[in-house]
Formats: structure tokens, C-alpha cells, sequence
């Protein structure tokens, strides 16, 4: 939030070419829809003083409080063009989580979700359905779709398709960085439940008929003789 003064600062609040774009891998995407909640409720703080009060009213949900900092000037209202995430899981610190419906700030929010992920303190939290809202899924685990692995055929994959989706709505993207991206959709799909996660059981994630299924995951269906998910959808709904 801090940062996100600054820049307005430095631009110049009310230009028309302001745009926020907020991404975040697991518990990163956990945070970054909290925050995409805090500055739907208080917007940007005109003054760096003013962050930790606008964060203490989010928690509380003061909206009088808030609304009365916003008429005073101390808040800016902003428009969050694009809120990317990659298979959110809950902080285990926080047991009050109110952002599963996207914010009213957010134009676009975009959710890449991992199809063979099974540790049970792993749940995907998804976003309740709103028209604004796509929600895919992808073949692999938690890392393998958010990124992590040395391997990363498969989270190229879902980072393709989170670039493809930001430049539509304005990104710069450096074109040369996204030619060296190597998505393959048959890359090795790792196994996360192992060591220390086997003491603490499974919890396939179910996906419902009318999911969107990425077109890699039919690509891998297809070529990749063992593969072929419990928890997919009969008849499957795929789509780049």
C-alpha cells in the first residue's frame, strides 16, 4: 500500500493512465486479495500516516469511520484494473478471511487454480461467481501451476496465460522475457504429498461440472498415457 502512495504522489492522483495491477502465488494470493479488499474499502491514503488507521478500519470493517476519511480528503477512491492469482491458499494466522467475493473495486480478477493439488491444509479458496471473474483450472500441484519448481513446463503454462490476460487490459509486457517462457503442458507433474505432508492426510479438490478447465490440461489428457484426474469433470469444459 505504502508503495502504491508513492507512485500516485509522484504521477499525480487523477491521471487517467493510473492503473493497479495485483498478482500473488499462495498465501501471496491471499494477501493480495486482502489488499485489493482494504483499498475497495479505503482506497489510497493521501498521507503515509494515515496507512496504518486505513488497515485498522479494513480489519474492523468501519465503513462510517472510513467514509468520514474519505469525505475529509485523507483517502483516495482508486479503480484496481487487474487482480491475478495463482491458487490461493489461506494464512494459518488468520481466521477471518472476508475477501472470497471479489471487491467492488476490481475490474478483472483472474484465478489459476491447481487441479492435482491434495494436501488437506492446502484448500484452494475460490472466489464466490461474479461476471468479473475468471476461474481456471490447470494440470499439476500447487507449485506447479504458481511457480517454483526447477521443471516449470506446466506453471509456464498458467504464467502464459495470467501475461496473455494482463496485456489485454494494458500491462507492458516485455515481449522478449515472455518468448523465453517454455510452457509444456506434458512437463513433469510433481508430488507434493510427500515427507512430512503424509502425516497429515488428503483432500482431493473437487471441481465442478461447469469449471473451466484450461486447454492445457486436455493437451495433457491426450498425450500423457497416466493422466487422467479423478476429480475432473466428466465432460470437461476446456478453454485457453
Amino acid at each position: 500500500m505504502g508503495f502504491l502512495r508513492r507512485r500516485f504522489a509522484d504521477k499525480g492522483w487523477e491521471r487517467e493512465d493510473n492503473q493497479i495491477f495485483i498478482f500473488g502465488f499462495s498465501r501471496g494470493s491471499y494477501a493480495a486479495r486482502r489488499l485489493a479488499g482494504l483499498i475497495t474499502q479505503c482506497g489510497i491514503p493521501v498521507k503515509a500516516g494515515d496507512l496504518d488507521i486505513a488497515w485498522q478500519l479494513y480489519l474492523k470493517q468501519d465503513m462510517q469511520s472510513t467514509q468520514a476519511l474519505k469525505d475529509s480528503g485523507r483517502l483516495f477512491d482508486v479503480s484496481i484494473e487487474m487482480l491475478g492469482v495463482w491458487d490461493t491458499v489461506k494464512t494459518t494466522t488468520d481466521s477471518d478471511f472476508h475477501d472470497n467475493l471479489l471487491p467492488e473495486s476490481v475490474i478483472k480478477g483472474y484465478h489459476a487454480m491447481a487441479i492435482d493439488e491434495k494436501r488437506l491444509f492446502f484448500p484452494v479458496l475460490q472466489w464466490q461467481a461474479d461476471p468479473r471473474i475468471i476461474q481456471t483450472w490447470f494440470s499439476g500441484v500447487h507449485s506447479d501451476v504458481g511457480g517454483g519448481y526447477d521443471a516449470c513446463g506446466l506453471s509456464d503454462c498458467a504464467l502464459v496465460w495470467m501475461i496473455d490476460h494482463a496485456y489485454k487490459h494494458g500491462m507492458r509486457v516485455k515481449a522478449s522475457a515472455v518468448k523465453k517462457l517454455k510452457k509444456d503442458a506434458c512437463d513433469t507433474l510433481h508430488d507434493s504429498y510427500d515427507g512430512i505432508w503424509k502425516a497429515f492426510g488428503i483432500k482431493v479438490r473437487s471441481i465442478a461440472d461447469s469449471a473451466v478447465i484450461d486447454v492445457s490440461t486436455q493437451e495433457r489428457v491426450e498425450k500423457v498415457a497416466d493422466y487422467n484426474p479423478d476429480n475432473l469433470p466428466t465432460e470437461p469444459k476446456y478453454k485457453t
